[in-house]
């Protein structure tokens, strides 16, 4: 299963990414029964890493 987001550069630093992720994992985590997701980011985005960081399943 794949799951994924693109934002524009304009739309970044409003909390989208981190709701999104909050979401696929939750998704893939709770609902599906995953027991590890991976996340890709645009580089250029250190707030990227941040959201997905911050939405660990110890801390979600």
């Amino acid at each position: 299963m794949e799951i994924g987001w693109r934002l524009d550069r304009r739309s970044w630093g409003f909390g989208y990414a981190t709701e999104a992720a909050t979401a696929a994992m939750r998704f893939g985590f709770l609902d599906r029964g995953l027991d590890r997701i991976i996340s890709v980011r645009h580089v250029e985005n250190v707030r990227s890493t941040t959201a997905v960081r911050n939405r660990t399943p110890a801390q979600s």
